[in-house]
């Protein structure tokens, strides 16, 4: 089960805008990404089985 590449996508702007928006330095900007992007795959993960459990 692999998060859609657009969820990914959604996960890292939203990680690296504010970033970029505050001028925060690069590293910080990489563990909002890591941070956001684990968000986004346990949520995919959820919706999966949410989806498996009602078929």
């Amino acid at each position: 089960m692999r998060t859609p590449w657009w969820l990914n996508l959604i996960a890292l702007a939203a990680a690296v805008i504010p970033c970029l928006v505050l001028d925060l330095p690069w590293y910080i900007a990489g563990i909002a990404a890591l941070i956001t992007g684990t968000i986004a795959d346990r949520a995919w993960a959820a919706r999966q089985r949410g989806h498996s459990r009602n078929a």
